[in-house]
């Protein structure tokens, strides 16, 4: 398994690599201050992410304290309760109280970004509000979405998008903000919707990142070593399409490419006529060798898949040669979490007596 990232020829990461021009930075800071929309953005993130962090930090903490606490009072090993307590403070301690490394200003970043965009023939804006209308599974969940750090290709022929989603997820009550990176990259026909859920950036707290459930009657195992690195859904009765797009070779590439340690393990849905690649808690798009990855995953695994996508046909619709696909398998059937179920019920039942107990 390779993990040397080659950069595409084409494309010039100096300005990633380089400072930033101080005219430049100055000039973005003064935008940011003008600008609301950029204010909005720059106070949402800072809040956002200390928000996210803190709420996960606590749940796992007063778990992980409990879970001490009743070792210590049971019959277990003191030593295993004790283990838990300090593991549980060291979490909280390194997620909410130890500063994250830094990245630069926000400015800095834009600078670079700016740079890199004007210098490879893409466009660059710092927060976008109006995010693309994508069918991708992260443009169609929770609120106030939009697209932070956001380039953009020029070249309509060969298009590529990237850039992190910011969305509010939560109730009224504890609004949470939530961060994937993404990159879509088009295709040239509509394929059954696809979701390539990797294993390796799961947590023990949670099987899968992806914020959809899927049924798990639509996973399709495939041969080799291909489970141990993804789960793949797709459609009931599109097993078949499923294997005519992933052939070994391709299997290969997204082992390789998207499974691979180093600058993260991404997830992957194909929706239409789009492939998307995911990063759980987004991209720091100024970071050279993540934006070398990326592109490199846009220049080859991209490539192959619109290869493999070129020629397929669902000869479910009426006409075989449509740019179509049945309504059977344009989406996955979602599941419902068993603890929302449970609830449902428990609103339900209360609700009931609560009439009753009126009349």
């Amino acid at each position: 398994m390779r993990h040397h990232v080659q950069v595409p020829a084409p494309v010039d990461l100096a300005p990633l690599t380089a400072p930033p021009a101080p005219a430049a930075v100055a000039a973005w800071r003064e935008r940011a201050e003008r600008d609301p929309a950029l204010a909005a953005a720059l106070a949402a993130g800072k809040g956002g992410q200390r928000g996210c962090a803190l709420v996960w930090a606590l749940v796992g903490s007063v778990g992980g304290m409990l879970l001490g606490v009743i070792l210590l009072l049971s019959s277990a090993p003191w030593g295993v309760g004790v283990f838990f307590l300090l593991l549980s403070a060291g979490v909280l301690v390194w997620v909410v109280i130890l500063p994250r490394r830094s990245h630069g200003t926000p400015w800095e970043r834009w600078a670079r970004l700016d740079a890199f965009a004007r210098r490879n023939g893409f466009s660059f804006s710092p927060a976008d509000p109006v995010p693309p209308q994508y069918q991708g599974l992260l443009f169609q969940v929770g609120t106030e979405r939009e697209i932070e750090e956001h380039v953009v290709s020029r070249d309509d022929g060969d298009f590529v998008d990237m850039g992190t989603v910011r969305y509010v997820g939560g109730t009224t009550d504890m609004r949470v903000v939530y961060r994937w990176g993404f990159v879509a990259i088009h295709l040239d026909r509509r394929l059954p919707q696809m979701m390539l859920d990797a294993r390796a950036n799961d947590t023990i707290a949670a099987s899968t990142r992806i914020p959809i459930g899927y049924a798990r009657d639509q996973i399709l195992h495939l041969e080799g070593d291909w489970d141990r690195h993804f789960t793949l859904y797709c459609p009931a009765e599109y097993g078949t399409d499923a294997l005519y797009i992933f052939t070994p070779d391709l299997m290969a590439l997204f082992i390789d490419e998207l499974a691979a340690p180093g600058t993260g393990v991404f997830d992957a849905e194909i929706a239409d006529d789009w492939l998307f690649v995911y990063a759980p808690r987004g991209f720091r798009l100024d970071d050279p060798r993540l934006m070398a990855r990326l592109l490199r995953i846009v220049d080859v695994v991209g490539a192959k898949t619109r290869a493999r996508a070129a020629h397929y046909v669902d000869d479910r619709v009426a006409s075989a040669a449509a740019n179509m696909v049945a309504p059977g398998g344009r989406r996955l059937r979602r599941r419902w979490p068993i603890a929302l179920i449970l609830l449902s019920l428990v609103l339900v039942v209360w609700r009931i007596a609560s009439a009753i107990a009126h009349l």
